[in-house]
C-alpha cells in the first residue's frame, strides 16, 4: 500500500513524497499536468548525472576572506555538497581581527565535505563549569569570554584530504599526507603519514624515511609548472627513486649545484 504523502508517477516503480514535489518546485496540479517534466527530471537525477564529482573548484581563484591562503592547484570536488568551498569548508571563520588562518599549500585534493575548523577554543571550555557560551548570551552581566585562538591550520603540498573529513582548528598537516575519508583530526600529522579514524591516528607511512627526507628536499611542487609537467611520467608511478633522480637533475640545473 503507497504510504501517506507520496505518489506513484507510473512510470520504473518510482514513488516520490508530495512535500519533496514541493521542495523541487513542483506543485501537485503541475505534477498532474506535465507528469512528464517530472519524469525527466528524476531520469536526470537518476542517470544523467552520476558524473557530477568531476565538477571541482580551485579555491585560490574563489576564496575572498584574508584569512584563508590557497597554493595553486589544490582543488575542492565539492559536488555532493551545496555551496562552494569558502561557503561548506570553512567552518567558524569571522572577518573580526585577530583571527586564525587556514593555509593550504599547493597541488592538495580536498574531497567533498570536508571541513576545516577554525573556530579556535570554540568558547566552550570543559574546564569550566559550564561549557554554555554564557558571554554570547548575556554579555553585560560578567560572563568571562571562552574564545581564545588555537593558531593557524596548516595543511602542507601534496595532501590528499578525504570525503567528510574534519580538521579541528589549529592542526599541522604536513606534505603527501593522507587523511582517510571521515577522520577527525585532532593532532599534527607527520608528512606523508596515512591517517584515519575517530580521532585520527597514523595507519602506516607511505614511503621509506630516507625517500621522504629526500620528497621534503626535492619539494617538487614549487618547481615551474613546464618541470613538473616533464616529470608527470615518474610522478604518476610507483618508482620513487627515479623520481627523486629524475627531479634532483632539474632542481640541480636550476640551483647550479649537485645536491
Amino acid at each position: 500500500m503507497k504510504a501517506k504523502n507520496t505518489l506513484e508517477l507510473g512510470f520504473d516503480g518510482i514513488i516520490i513524497g508530495t512535500e519533496m514535489l514541493k521542495r523541487l518546485n513542483f506543485s501537485e496540479k503541475k505534477l498532474y499536468d506535465f507528469s512528464s517534466e517530472v519524469k525527466s527530471y528524476l531520469k536526470e537525477r537518476r542517470t544523467g548525472k552520476l558524473d557530477k564529482w568531476k565538477s571541482i573548484e580551485f579555491p585560490a581563484m574563489t576564496v575572498a576572506s584574508k584569512y584563508i591562503d590557497i597554493g595553486e592547484y589544490t582543488y575542492y570536488a565539492g559536488a555532493y555538497n551545496l555551496g562552494t568551498f569558502e561557503e561548506q569548508c570553512v567552518r567558524y571563520l569571522s572577518e573580526e581581527e585577530n583571527r586564525d588562518k587556514l593555509i593550504i599549500g599547493k597541488f592538495c585534493s580536498i574531497a567533498t565535505g570536508v571541513s576545516f575548523n577554525l573556530g579556535g577554543s570554540e568558547r566552550h571550555l570543559k574546564e569550566w563549569v559550564s561549557t554554555f557560551p554564557f558571554y554570547y548570551m548575556f554579555p553585560e552581566m560578567g560572563a568571562n569570554d571562552g574564545y581564545y585562538q588555537k593558531g593557524d591550520t596548516i595543511i602542507g603540498n601534496d595532501v590528499w584530504l578525504g570525503t567528510d573529513a574534519i580538521i579541528m582548528p589549529g592542526i599541522k598537516i604536513g606534505d603527501g599526507a593522507i587523511v582517510a575519508a571521515r577522520s577527525v583530526v585532532t593532532k599534527d600529522v607527520e608528512p606523508y603519514t596515512i591517517v584515519g579514524g575517530v580521532p585520527a591516528v597514523p595507519i602506516m607511512q607511505r614511503f621509506s624515511e630516507k625517500q621522504i627526507e629526500n620528497l621534503l628536499d626535492i619539494a617538487w611542487w614549487n618547481f615551474d609548472i613546464e618541470d613538473i609537467k616533464k616529470l608527470l611520467p615518474y610522478i604518476t608511478s610507483d618508482d620513487i627513486e627515479t623520481f627523486i633522480q629524475k627531479a634532483r637533475e632539474i632542481k640541480n640545473k636550476h640551483t647550479g649545484g649537485n645536491i
